[in-house]
């Protein structure tokens, strides 16, 4: 049993090696016809991020309905805190993420935005990029001491785009920054443009369905 296992796990990582020198192969080509790239490029959230978030603001505002008062005592109200408010709390930041994230990519790197928090991957501290199965940008770096993740929420769901005869936007991007990753002389000569949110009203609407949640909860 072990021993299959681990045979399929090489043959796994044999095909995942075949496939990744294949990809390159392709990009190399590819690069070999392609000029500079004019400037520096940005992708924002699209209409499966805030068409999630709407989703997650719409489970807050359920959850606040189906909620009940506190009950007496110490116990009663830290469980209310903890279940009535903090869960639906939980929700309006995976809102703000879906609908807020924000990628540059320019001449030092890529620059990463989900919600307020910026994260920023030098060119030559990139390992490797590739599309995750719900289209997010996935990049690996080296770090102090081991590899270092910095990915994109889910954006764009490849089998959505394949349903309806869509271009692949999240291979796109990986196919992109693998590209200036590899051949340095394509990556834009200007200075980065400032990392915005996607829908910053998303924000504002995430707050009040969490205002409105913990407020019908509490009555």
């Amino acid at each position: 049993m072990r021993k299959a296992t681990r045979e399929k796990r090489r043959e796994r990582r044999r095909a995942e090696r075949q496939a990744h020198a294949e990809r390159l192969e392709r990009l190399a080509r590819r690069a070999a016809t392609m000029s500079p790239v004019a400037g520096p490029t940005v992708w924002r959230a699209g209409w499966t991020g805030w068409i999630l978030a709407l989703l997650s603001c719409a489970h807050i505002v359920g959850y606040g309905l189906l909620g009940s008062p506190a009950e007496p005592g110490f116990l009663g109200g830290l469980k209310w805190l903890v279940f009535q408010a903090g869960a639906p709390l939980i929700w309006a930041y995976f809102a703000c993420a879906l609908a807020n994230w924000s990628a540059v990519v320019d001449q030092h790197g890529v620059h990463v935005r989900v919600g307020w928090a910026i994260r920023s991957v030098l060119w030559e501290r990139i390992k490797r990029v590739h599309a995750g199965s719900l289209g997010q940008l996935s990049i690996v770096s080296s770090g102090k001491h081991t590899d270092e993740y910095v990915s994109t929420p889910p954006s764009a769901l490849p089998w959505v785009h394949r349903l309806a005869w869509l271009p692949d936007r999240a291979a796109e991007r990986a196919d992109l920054v693998t590209l200036l990753l590899h051949h340095p002389r394509l990556r834009p000569p200007e200075d980065t443009v400032r990392v915005r949110m996607a829908h910053p009203w998303m924000t504002w609407l995430a707050g009040a369905c969490w205002a409105f949640s913990v407020f019908a909860a509490w009555t």
